[in-house]
């Protein structure tokens, strides 16, 4: 498996702009796209579908009309990401500068965008809804 870091520094924006990965993680599922910055177009975006099935499966397609579809059998939300990243990095001519996690509901302890680091842990989310909230900060923290 390639080893080359696909994240940089916020400072190391490169020629044409930051590019941003958004993540949308479902019950079963796990939504992207990457996004350049200042033309706001998206360079690849894709789904991993029916994850903890046996037809679980990845697909990616960018503006060029690539397109890639997998199997993913058994896989989790942890083990797509792994691939998408894996995909990235062979597809994409620069380097992730930030990375965008989408989580459900913060309920009365978050009512706006937060950062989630070692000081504010997703715990206080489990209660709102566990099953998926612990998918999503798997999620986070394969990042």
């Amino acid at each position: 498996m390639d080893q080359r870091p696909i994240f940089s520094k916020i400072s190391d924006m490169t020629a044409s702009g930051p590019q941003i990965l958004v993540i949308n993680s479902g019950s079963s599922s796990l939504k992207f796209s990457v996004l350049e910055v200042h033309s706001e177009s998206v360079l690849v975006s894709g789904i991993a579908e029916r994850l903890g099935t046996t037809e679980a499966f990845l697909r990616l397609s960018d503006p060029e009309a690539k397109k890639t579809e997998e199997p993913l059998p058994g896989a989790d939300h942890r083990v797509a990401l792994r691939r998408v990243i894996d995909h990235l990095r062979t597809r994409l001519r620069n380097e992730i500068d930030a990375v965008v996690h989408r989580i459900v509901h913060g309920g009365e302890y978050f009512r706006g965008a937060v950062i989630i680091d070692d000081a504010r842990q997703t715990a206080t989310l489990v209660l709102r809804k566990p099953n998926r909230t612990l998918r999503e900060q798997d999620a986070g923290q394969t990042l």
